[in-house]
């Protein structure tokens, strides 16, 4: 069996490298505790984000922004609440405008009537809408009984159902109901749920700098951490490229391709030296993630395979899976490189064992496959049947053997 540009460890997942951010913030009417805010152009002038807390004064803030920026299209809010009446003015100004609005993360109390002003009003999947009855502000809308009136008025224009309307209102103050995504559809609040890829990333907080990237992407996961041990200028400078790219404007999938890329890059000249036990746990990770992404989609191996990791790949791993990567790759990162690669006798000989292991498993097109550059999409089912059988083949071998023959294939510069 010659090694072939397919090997079933020339790309790995990489998956759920990037944390959901939150900013720390709660919902509150005395705007002395109401956050702090920021609002941010993106995009070429084109989309524009309201992160912290609705303050005495941000929607007159915004209109002036807005007016600055004629060619913004779509408003993010990312909001724990704040002041009724503000969040009124900005129901009223993006509707003027016919400004979409958009919710990455959280839209908590006020924040959602200004949402509700969005023409179109987009989510993405992990998105949290929360609604709750106003508290006495006191000011132009003093009284809840009015506050309530105002809010029903503007969620009635913007076409929320009824009966989601009324039940929000009536959760006290000092809780929080988030409808489901299927309930929030069903109600008209959100118009269409998008990908990581329609927008620029947001929802991360009023300041992102490299600091609160590191605190947040440590909180995430495990292997930041390691990083952080064994390579350290290479992790400072992955947070602070992370803040420099979301400052102007990435989208979170492009965030994600490159994390992904990036902390490849840094783990894969530890698997050539990394010991069995964790090369063999990263392995077997590996192999899970095949067997739960070819239930789900044949073909979808090769994009693993060819071009790393993605949110949507990600998405159709169980939490199991996920974890059991991470983990991997953190005990790899953590281990003292031990291991050896196999010298080109024992990969012979190791090579001619597994063809036994995988004869008849996969046919000869199948095999043939593994040498092509480009696979057609009618041909990545059967492309993936071969990577499967081949790492499935690998981890029947002996351990010594599995573990050599993995450090010899994930070892290389691919």
């Amino acid at each position: 069996m010659a090694q072939h540009r397919g090997s079933p460890v020339r790309r790995w997942g990489a998956s759920a490298l990037l944390p959901v951010m939150l900013f720390a913030a709660g919902t509150a009417a005395a705007d002395d505790t109401i956050p702090d805010f920021r609002l941010r152009v993106m995009r070429g002038g084109t989309e524009l984000e309201i992160a912290g807390g609705l303050r005495a004064g941000i929607a007159e803030r915004t209109e002036k922004l807005l007016a600055a920026h004629p060619a913004v299209t779509v408003v993010h809010l990312n909001s724990t609440g704040g002041v009724v009446k503000e969040g009124l003015d900005l129901f009223q100004l993006f509707r003027g405008r016919k400004l979409d609005t958009y919710v990455a993360n959280i839209c908590f109390s006020a924040c959602t009537v200004a949402f509700a002003g969005g023409r179109e009003r987009y989510a993405l999947d992990a998105a949290r809408i929360g609604f709750h009855e106003p508290v006495n502000e006191g000011g132009p809308l003093a009284g809840v009984g009015i506050a309530k009136d105002e809010l029903r008025r503007a969620y009635d224009a913007a076409g929320f159902n009824k009966a989601l309307v009324e039940r929000g209102l009536k959760v006290p103050h000092a809780d929080l109901w988030t409808p489901t995504r299927d309930e929030l559809t069903a109600a008209g609040v959100v118009t269409g749920y998008v990908d990581g890829g329609r927008f620029s990333a947001s929802g991360w907080g009023v300041s992102v700098t490299p600091a609160t990237v590191r605190e947040e992407f440590r909180k995430s996961s495990p292997i930041y951490s390691a990083l952080e041990r064994s390579q350290p200028v290479q992790a400072r400078e992955l947070y602070g490229r992370v803040a420099k790219l979301y400052g102007r404007g990435a989208t979170s999938d492009e965030l994600f391709g490159m994390v992904s890329l990036r902390v490849h890059e840094l783990v894969q000249p530890r698997f050539a030296n990394a010991p069995d036990g964790p090369i063999l746990q990263f392995g077997r990770a590996i192999a899970r993630q095949f067997a739960e992404l070819r239930a789900k989609d044949p073909g979808m191996c090769w994009q693993v395979m060819r071009a790393g990791s993605s949110p949507a790949v990600t998405a159709q791993l169980s939490e199991e899976a996920q974890r059991d990567e991470r983990d991997a790759l953190v005990a790899i990162l953590q281990s003292p490189a031990t291991g050896r690669t196999l010298s080109k006798s024992g990969q012979a000989r190791v090579m001619i064992a597994l063809r036994r292991i995988v004869e008849g498993r996969i046919t000869p097109a199948q095999f043939a496959l593994l040498d092509r550059a480009e696979i057609a999409l009618p041909d990545r089912p059967d492309y993936c049947v071969a990577i499967a059988a081949i790492l499935d083949g690998i981890l029947k071998l002996p351990e010594r053997d599995a573990a050599g023959l993995l450090r010899t294939f994930l070892g290389q510069n691919n």
